[in-house]
Parts: structure tokens; sequence; C-alpha cells
């Protein structure tokens, strides 16, 4: 069994009581028990580097995978060198490294900015011609899927840059910052689910920066992959695109930098919005009508729930888990981060980026 320290879904609490029951004895993590030869071997790896969303990209749950495989089918032990680490973070520099300098070499040409629609139409033939040479087999599969999705990621960088250039900066800057707050929340919630696992196992916090630092390239490394499972659900027969693919690039080809755009402006709405200051408003009396709909709603919602609770699809057990499952996951992690948008601090942080 292998989980990370901040998983969500279980805890290292539950997950020793489920050791507990499958060996009988009290055993700490990271320790064998029993034998394979029989299939009695138990053993419970507890990673200090990771949450439920970037378990599968972890090195140390990987390396302990590995060798559990190697043991369990008696199978000459060697030394492993992992690569999924490297190509993960391979990616991330990659990607960063490609929004920069494209964004800013476009930038610099002023000529451009009459020829936007052009420059649209060209990178989108050149994530074709990735996605046809992936389809006909001249290069591998993921190596296709992956350009095509940097080139998806360009486009609108290059089109923001060409048409907002003297904004580059600053969007990339606060970007940048706005994308720090919502780490520093996840990360926060992660460490106060923990801190009894922290007192009680010092060593875990050996961990912590490297959780730190690989949460941000992980969970969007994760998010990608996920991603790319949608938009390109046949590998077995060749490179096979879904109708999905044709969302990350229309919506620039029918009006180029409208992504950024309308997204920035969206984005300093919302934020305006929840820096209001917080009013107690006198509440109007409830009519008639609107009491008489919410009691035949809440009635139609009790019996649609005692009906799914007879066929064993709800319990209060599951909807106690859903509902802390809810909480740590978005509810307590949104509430960060409009505290951290609200403060001071924050904002002035947001002033020089302008």
């Amino acid at each position: 069994m292998g989980i990370g320290l901040y998983e969500e879904l279980h805890s290292p609490a539950a997950m020793r009581e489920t050791l507990l029951q499958g060996t009988g004895e009290a055993t700490q993590e990271f320790q064998l028990k029993g034998d394979f030869q029989n299939g009695s071997a138990r053993k419970l790896v507890i990673s200090s580097t990771s949450n439920h969303l970037i378990e599968p990209f972890d090195p140390a749950l990987i390396q302990e995978a590995v060798v559990w495989a190697v043991k369990a089918f008696g199978l000459p032990e060697r030394s492993v060198i992992l690569t999924s680490p490297f190509v993960m973070w391979g990616w991330f520099l990659i990607l960063n490294g490609s929004l920069l300098t494209i964004g800013y070499g476009l930038r610099e040409l002023n000529f451009l900015g009459t020829k936007l629609r052009l420059v649209t139409v060209g990178i989108v033939a050149i994530a074709a011609i990735f996605l046809c040479l992936g389809m006909m087999g001249a290069i591998p599969s993921r190596m296709a899927t992956s350009l095509v999705f940097l080139v998806a990621t360009v486009l609108p960088i290059s089109t923001y840059a060409i048409s907002q250039p003297k904004k580059l900066t600053s969007f990339l800057q606060l970007c940048g910052l706005y994308v720090s707050a919502i780490l520093i929340a996840y990360a926060s919630v992660s460490l106060v689910m923990r801190w009894q696992e922290l007192l009680t196992h010092p060593a875990y916090l050996l961990g912590l920066p490297q959780f730190l630092v690989q949460l941000p390239v992980a969970m969007i490394y994760s998010r990608v992959q996920e991603l790319n499972a949608a938009i390109f659900p046949v590998y077995s027969n060749g490179l096979v695109p879904s109708w999905q693919l044709s969302l990350l690039f229309l919506p620039e080809l029918i009006y180029p930098s409208v992504i950024l755009s309308v997204g920035t402006r969206a984005a300093t709405w919302l934020v305006r919005w929840l820096r209001q200051p917080l009013k107690l408003t006198q509440v109007d009396r409830p009519s008639k009508k609107s009491l008489q709909l919410l009691g035949g709603l809440s009635l139609v919602l009790a019996i649609v729930l005692i009906q799914q609770a007879r066929m064993g699809t709800v319990s209060m057990e599951y909807a106690i888990i859903a509902i802390s499952l809810l909480a740590r996951m978005a509810l307590f992690p949104a509430l960060l981060v409009i505290l951290i948008v609200r403060s001071p601090q924050f904002q002035a942080l947001e002033k020089r980026c302008f």
C-alpha cells in the first residue's frame, strides 16, 4: 500500500489500521511483513512529498512499486534509475521556456500587429503538421500529442504578445502571483491536515521542501495528462484525436487573442468582486409562494435521498466523506485564496506587477 503523507482520501492512521488488519500485529511503514511465496507479504509506504493528485508521479512511491514488483515476481534485483521525475520536470521547463521565448520574441516583431490572423493560422498549421506526423507514425504518438499541446498553449500567448506587447510582462507576473497564491492555499490546507503526523513523525519534515517545490509542477503535469487522455482516447490503432481537440484552437482562429483578452477581463472582475467591502444588508421576508416552492423542493429532495439510501447508493458515511473531501480540496483552499487576495500585502505585490 502506497500513499502520500498529504493524501486527501485516506489518512496515514487509517492505512496503518488497514495494515494491522492484514498482518495481525502492529507494523510500521516501510517494514515488510509476511512472505511473497505464500502471498502474505504486506507493506505500507508513506511518501512525505506528495498528496492524492501527485501520487502517480512521486519518485518514492514509484521506486517502492518497482522494488515490490521485482520481489513479487522473483526477478533479479538491480538498481533502477527512475526517469518519471526528470520527464515531469523537463516537460515543465520546456513549457515555460517555450512560452517565454516565443512570447517575447514575437512581441518585438511590430509588423506582425497587422497580420495577427495570419500568425494564428500559421501556428495552427504547425500543430496540424505534428498531428499528421503522429497519425502516420513518422514520430511517436506521445511526442506528437505533447507537441500539439505545446503549440495549443503557445498560441494564446503568441497572439496576446502581438496584440498587447506592453502588457505581456505584467500578465506573466500576475499569473505567477495568483498561481503562487493558489499553491500556498493548497499547501497550507495540506499541512494543517497532517500537523499531528508531522509532530509524531518529525522525519517527515525533511520531505516538506520537496513537496512544496514538486506540488505546482506535478499538479500542472497531471492535469495535462488527464486532458491528453480525454482528447486522444485511442492509441492502440494509431493516434486518433477526438473532436474536443478543435476547442483548443477554434476560439483563436475565430477571433485572435480572444482567450487571454476575455480571460483577463473576467479575472479582473472576479478579483474586484472578491475585494468588495463586506456589508450586512437586511433581507426581505420571503413570499408565500417562495416558501411553498422551497417546501416542495425540500420534500422532493428528501424522497430522493430516502430512495437512494434504501438502494444502498447513499449513506451518512458516504455523505460525511464527500463533504470532508469537498472541504479539503475546494472550500478551504478557496477561502484561503480569497483571504490572500484581499490582504494588503498581496495587493501591494500586485501593484508592483503593473
